[in-house]
């Protein structure tokens, strides 16, 4: 997850300058008749405005997986024989965190 996380803040950079870089190709340059029509074919414009929120939807999934994570672990160890200090407020968050999910 981890992975996943730190990379995707770059993956929305790079696209970023990407989409960036295609817009000054539009407004230098006239496009031929094949790039109109695979632009169409592609539905360009709407990858063009989709994908940067399709990446920021996949960056706040692997938030949420993040915190499921970690209401797993507190959560998970409460079910111990031993007698340890607990914070009450950190189980009773991931218990909750847990419960919102169903």
């Amino acid at each position: 997850m981890n992975f996943i996380q730190g990379n995707i803040k770059y993956a929305i950079e790079h696209i970023q300058n990407l989409l960036g870089h295609l817009v000054l190709y539009e407004e230098q340059y006239q496009p031929t008749p094949d790039i109109e029509e695979n632009a169409e074919k592609i539905e360009l414009e709407f990858l063009m405005e989709d994908l940067p929120k399709l990446i920021k939807s996949m960056e706040e999934g692997v938030k949420r997986m993040r915190n499921i994570s970690t209401s797993l672990r507190t959560f998970s160890r409460t079910d111990t024989n031993e007698r340890n200090d607990f914070n009450l407020h950190e189980g009773l968050d991931s218990t909750i965190a847990l419960r919102a999910r169903e």
